[in-house]
């Protein structure tokens, strides 16, 4: 599977190594979009994610047998 990543390729963790930058106004660059923009994390989570939906609603959310809930409406 093909990863679609949008970030900067300079955003992403290891992508450079400031040390060996030499030139003191690229260097001074990289420092700062590090700084305005931060950098990508690696990974943000280690387990699957949970189910977006659930189907389950408890009766007691459901007003179609309360009466007294539909005052008003």
């Amino acid at each position: 599977m093909e990863a679609n990543n949008v970030f900067h390729p300079l955003s992403y963790e290891g992508s450079t190594d400031i040390e060996k930058i030499k030139d003191i106004h690229d260097r001074a660059a990289l420092e700062m979009q590090i700084m305005e923009f931060g950098q990508t994390p690696k990974q943000l989570y280690v387990k699957p994610h949970p189910a977006k939906y659930s189907f389950d609603i408890p009766k007691i959310l459901s007003n179609t047998d309360n009466e007294e809930s539909n005052i008003g409406y």
